[in-house]
């Protein structure tokens, strides 16, 4: 019984080495196309960058998805925790201060963030289940030609590429970072 335990245990670290490799792997070699004004306008994210609480102002899917809430909720709330906890709050409407307040404060901490280079974006929520995210910092405030109908970026705020397992972007999603209670 106890080699059998083991054998797993082996076995699920392998899968897990695996499929850490597969990710960083595969976001590095099908690397979004970050032609003009983006790549002139942009550079990879750092960590440091990340820390904090984050508005997403607009988001684009590349194709329809499924009526997924978690994803397709127009008003969301990222944060980015310093001790690599990350919490994601979903609305029908802009959440005020209070309630991003509120929500933050009881919500679970068993989802995890973290970089292990510059622009890549590890959310894990648990050691089987992670997605890899393109984060880039916009420098220069401007407007991303490929998505038509976005609004200005500014200096300062996040964009996040989100790619299927084939290296494809299906999702860009705009954040910005948001200012700290008086």
């Amino acid at each position: 019984m106890r080699m059998v335990l083991s054998q797993a245990s082996r076995s699920t670290r392998s899968l897990l080495l695996i499929l850490t490799v597969s990710l960083i792997g595969g976001l590095t070699a099908h690397a979004q196309d970050v032609t003009g004004a983006f790549s002139a306008n942009t550079r990879p994210a750092y960590k440091e960058e990340l820390t904090g609480v984050w508005e997403m102002t607009f988001q684009r899917f590349t194709h329809p998805v499924e009526d997924d809430p978690q994803m397709t909720a127009r008003y969301q709330v990222f944060s980015f925790g310093e001790d690599g906890v990350f919490k994601n709050i979903t609305a029908t409407r802009r959440v005020s201060n209070e309630d991003r307040e509120t929500f933050l404060a009881i919500m679970p901490e068993n989802t995890h963030w973290e970089m292990p280079k510059d622009g890549l974006l590890v959310i894990r929520r648990s050691q089987l289940d992670a997605d890899g995210v393109q984060a880039f910092v916009v420098t220069q405030g401007f407007t991303d030609e490929l998505l038509s109908g976005s609004p200005a970026l500014k200096r300062g705020d996040v964009v996040l590429i989100y790619q299927d397992k084939y290296g494809n972007p299906y999702l860009r999603r705009y954040l910005r970072l948001m200012p700290l209670e008086q």
